[in-house]
């Protein structure tokens, strides 16, 4: 994990907290709204800080989705550059392997295994 994924643990344990706390502002507002008579100034506030609190909520969640979005990115990337980085190892030794082409793998005469032929194997290990 890098830092940059430690960033979006943190700010993703942050958020949960968050919505976790909203969650219970709305349980209580829900409560006390059953409590108020309806159409009165106090009804209509109420009304109001509970979409308020749906409203930050709804956005506390797209935050934690887009941070393990990013996250899963982060992921896809680190896969990404590893997989380049086997590329051109393949790439090298297939190169090196080739540079051999024209040599002779073994001694035609003892049957041995000659130099070149050692290095053409030990390039493919």
């Amino acid at each position: 994990m890098t830092l940059n994924a430690n960033v979006y643990v943190d700010q993703i344990y942050y958020e949960k907290e968050n919505l976790e706390q909203l969650q219970k502002s709305k349980a209580e507002l829900e409560s006390q709204f059953q409590k108020i008579t309806e159409g009165t100034e106090e009804w209509y506030e109420c009304k109001s800080a509970i979409a308020d609190v749906n409203s930050e909520i709804a956005d506390c969640t797209k935050n934690i989705a887009e941070m393990n979005s990013s996250m899963t990115g982060l992921a896809d990337n680190f896969h990404n550059k590893m997989m380049e980085a086997g590329n051109r190892i393949i790439d090298t030794m297939d190169w090196s392997a080739s540079l051999m082409d024209d040599k002779d793998m073994f001694n035609s005469e003892t049957g041995k295994i000659t130099d070149e032929g050692l290095a053409t194997l030990g390039s493919y290990k």
